[in-house]
């Protein structure tokens, strides 16, 4: 019982990761197309 929430939980956190990361590789090919434009 307890080891199941607390994969619950990581599953949880592993998911905000990958989203996150994401968010970042799109920031940084944003920025990076912009830096090529100037």
């Amino acid at each position: 019982m307890q080891t199941e929430k607390k994969f619950q939980r990581n599953s949880k956190n592993n998911k905000g990761m990958k989203r996150l990361s994401a968010m970042i590789r799109l920031t940084f090919d944003f920025t990076g197309k912009e830096a090529l434009q100037k």
